[in-house]
């Protein structure tokens, strides 16, 4: 395998040859965040490397540092010179800066900075060496029975391994155990000193109800994605891990949630259907929601069921629902019935 890095404002891109290329993705799930409840998965066991996603892991014991009384989001941390001396993707902070745990918190979330990660996982323990231990104890805590981490950072280590089920159960963790805190995850710039610097994350800006939570990326690993979002009441968690490349990521990322929120809200039809013409709940659709729709359509060809549209209308007169309603508001209703 060859590779090239460059770092730009802490980015690194990596060009990859693989002698056999990845696939779309390697291993992927969604689930309901609030149940737990698993609506698609492929392989969500698999072993894989996590990349950046671990620094999820690092802000979870960031968050329990400050819920403890022991960091404030406002409190000043000097940049070591190990953390400065991180390599990857940097936030480009020397040794001797400071740095407010907010604003690291922030650079390590939109920017993947592996600098500010190690100057939080230096104020939350101590050491790198202290905090280490602690990340693999409180995964052990939360169920991550396939995750094992050896820095704070992601950097490529052939025996930090994690899957796509244990990241699920990870973010899920962050949603429910630290809401105070979740609203980081949809930061789509920063500020650090001169420069205005954009999210990395793509996804966060172009799936709608997208609100969290973190890319990664490596040579080893390929395009992982961690992300949330929330439509219709609906919160959903998916995970796509060793994507080919950032719009292959993307891509499987919104297919995946589209499935799960269609899965979540006609009753989770991914079961063994030995039975037919078995009706369905309808389910709410709306005017102009072309996503659900065509996210409606795969799903129905995927599982061989045959949609149909019972329409319900606010207005009497179909010329007057035409007229008078927009993009989003309520149609009626959609149900299937299996093949």
């Amino acid at each position: 395998m060859a590779a090239a890095l460059t770092s730009i404002f802490g980015f690194t891109l990596c060009v990859l040859a693989w002698a056999t290329p990845l696939q779309a993705y390697a291993t992927s799930i969604v689930v309901d965040a609030r149940t737990g409840v698993v609506l698609a998965s492929s392989e969500p066991t698999l072993p894989w490397p996590p990349a950046s996603l671990t620094k999820l892991l690092t802000l979870y014991l960031t968050f329990a540092t400050i819920e403890d009384g022991l960091l404030d989001l406002d409190q000043e941390l000097e940049v070591s010179a190990h953390a400065a001396g991180q390599r990857g993707s940097r936030l480009g902070l020397a040794a001797g800066d400071k740095i407010t745990v907010r604003e690291a918190i922030l650079a390590v979330i939109t920017r993947s900075g592996n600098d500010a990660a190690m100057t939080l996982a230096e104020a939350v323990s101590g050491t790198e060496a202290a905090f280490v231990a602690a990340m693999n104890e409180r995964a052990r805590a939360l169920g991550l029975g396939q995750s094992y981490f050896v820095n704070p950072t992601g950097l490529p280590d052939p025996r930090q391994t994690t899957s796509a089920r244990d990241m699920a159960l990870l973010a899920q963790a962050l949603w429910h155990d630290y809401p105070q805190h979740y609203h980081f995850f949809a930061t789509r710039r920063i500020r650090f000193g001169r420069y205005d610097l954009p999210t990395i994350n793509g996804f966060l800006i172009n799936y709608q109800g997208a609100d969290g939570l973190k890319t990664g990326t490596t040579c080893d690993a390929g395009y992982n994605l961690v992300a949330s979002a929330e439509r219709d009441g609906l919160r959903l968690i998916g995970v796509v891990l060793g994507a080919s490349d950032s719009a292959a990521r993307s891509a499987s990322m919104a297919s995946l949630l589209n499935e799960g929120g269609i899965t979540a809200a006609i009753g989770n039809l991914a079961g063994d259907f030995s039975w037919s013409q078995q009706a369905v709940p309808f389910v709410p659709i709306s005017v102009g929601n072309r996503q659900g729709h065509e996210a409606m359509t795969a799903f129905a060809a995927k599982h061989r069921i045959r949609p149909v549209v019972d329409v319900i209308y606010d207005l009497d007169r179909v010329d007057d629902a035409l007229r008078h309603m927009q993009s989003g508001d309520f149609f009626g209703k959609i149900g299937v019935n299996l093949l």
